[in-house]
């Protein structure tokens, strides 16, 4: 089982945007809902990240009203 590490959202950004000035390849538009925010790519074997962040505060906010 591969571990999950916590980013924030810049690290999204940066991750992604390192990934494509690489050769990297988008996979899908980008996902931004305000509160989650997601990219998505290629890497040069094929393989596909997905790269996410949700703002835990809002979706205890949304989930307790």
């Amino acid at each position: 089982m591969h571990p999950i590490i916590p980013i924030v959202f810049i690290d999204v950004i940066d991750l992604y945007a390192n990934a494509i000035s690489l050769g990297a390849i988008e996979a899908a538009p980008v996902q931004d809902h305000g509160f989650m925010y997601g990219r998505s790519f290629h890497d040069l074997d094929g393989h596909i990240w997905e790269l996410g962040w949700m703002d835990m505060e809002t979706v205890l906010i949304m989930k307790n009203s």
